[in-house]
Formats: C-alpha cells, structure tokens, sequence
C-alpha cells in the first residue's frame, strides 16, 4: 500500500469492495480526553470513568470516538447512537439487526489508533511499536510455530529479529483478530510468513469441530513507518486498504 496516509478535512464515503484504514495519533488527547467523551455511548462513558487518567483512558476515548464518528457518518446516526454490540469472545461488531452491512476492526499501541472498515466481510487489524526490552525469541519460541521461531532466530542481529517477530505477531494478531475468535485461537496454531511479503501466502484457520469451520485470510503490511509494525487481515483476496490519517479535529462536532 502506499507510503503516505492521505490527509483528509472530511471523511469520505466507504464504497463497496473498498477497505478503508484510519490512523488516528492522540497525542493531542492525552491533556483532556474527555473532550471528546459525547461521542461515546452511555456504557461507554461509564467504562472510560473506571479507567485512571492516563494512556490507557486516552486511547480506549480516543478509539470509541475515532470509530463512532467513522460509524455515525457512514450510517447517518449521531456517533453516540451507532449500535454497537459484543461477541461471545469480544469483539465489537454491529448487532446484525441493525440491518447495516458493515464491518469494521480497532487496534491501538501507544499514541496510535488504527481503524479498519469495509463492506465485503470480517476484517482484523493490529499494530506494535517495535519494543527492544521484549524477549523476541523467547516468545516466539513460546507462541509461534516451529518454523517461524527457526525463521525469526535466524534473522541477523537483534535490530533484525525484533523486526521479524513484531511483523510476524501484528500478522497473527490482524487474522484473529479478523476471525473474531482472539486469543481463544492459540497463536502457535496458526502459520504466517515471517520474512517475506505478507501477501505470499494464505493464512487457515482450521474448524474447531464445534462450529467454526475452516477459514482462509488474507494478510497485508501496512505502512507504519520506522519502529512501528502493523497488519491487515480480510477473508478475500485483492482488497487493497486506501489509507487515511484521521482528522481529529472532526471529533469537535456534535
């Protein structure tokens, strides 16, 4: 995708086939967060005041905000009214009543929020800043597959290695995250390129024998730049995000 997240002063229309990936930096956020708290749904609200003030409050507003207001104007609802609804495992999603053919998925690290949106089906999306003090082997050896802890061990030096394994988790994360069953699908189950391109090969998840059936996505590399990695995930081939930096200043509204 591109190298460039497309400044933008309104928030365009989501067109069928299209995905769309919205980074958000709160940054700006963290002094009064609550600023922004009438976009959010009263459960919500309720939520965010359990939270200490700090990054976690930021971002947790600073998503729920971001997402209604990207919600409210694709179905013409005041953001604070979008219906958003939980998974069994989590996962926010419209409530199929609502009638509204949407999907959508958040991510946040630090400052950064990342949004993904389409119509076409369930979508995933992960970011990581690239943290020297995580043990990359010792992890991987833990959670991934055999293969990808060769792989990520055999990267080069350790700059190389902290690449690879934050590539290879915002990889995993993006599919289950897509596949909204989380962290329920143990991460070692499920084999994603390390070195080379996202997009070279397919990423299954197999049928669980209790409902889930087999499922195939499609993982692409977004373009986070330096010490960030990050990853989308979608169940069909060929859908390219367009990616925007989301206008902040747009939460002002009412």
């Amino acid at each position: 995708m591109p190298n460039e997240w497309q400044a933008v002063t309104e928030l365009p229309p989501l067109g069928d086939g299209e995905v769309q990936i919205w980074r958000a930096d709160v940054t700006g956020m963290a002094g009064d967060p609550d600023i922004y708290i009438h976009h959010l749904s009263p459960d919500e609200v309720e939520r965010a005041a359990r939270y200490k003030a700090g990054q976690v409050r930021v971002q947790f507003v600073a998503a729920r905000a971001c997402l209604r207001v990207l919600l409210g104007k694709l179905m013409h609802l005041r953001p604070s009214e979008v219906p958003i609804a939980l998974t069994a495992y989590g996962k926010p999603e419209l409530p199929p009543e609502c009638g509204e053919r949407l999907f959508f998925n958040v991510a946040h690290s630090r400052e950064t929020v990342l949004i993904a949106l389409c119509r076409e089906g369930l979508v995933g999306v992960d970011l990581e800043y690239l943290d020297r003090r995580t043990d990359a082997l010792d992890i991987a050896g833990n959670y991934f597959t055999t293969e990808e802890f060769r792989q990520i061990e055999g990267a080069g030096g350790a700059a190389e290695r902290q690449r690879a394994f934050f590539r290879c988790w915002t990889r995993k994360e993006a599919v289950v995250k897509a596949d909204g069953r989380g962290l329920s699908i143990p991460l070692s189950s499920i084999a994603v390129p390390v070195l080379e391109s996202a997009a070279a090969t397919p990423v299954v998840i197999a049928g669980d024998g209790a409902g889930s059936e087999q499922a195939t996505w499609f993982v692409t590399d977004l373009a986070m730049g330096d010490g960030i990695a990050g990853s989308f995930a979608a169940g069909r081939r060929g859908l390219s995000p367009r990616s925007f930096a989301f206008p902040l200043e747009v939460l002002a509204g009412r």
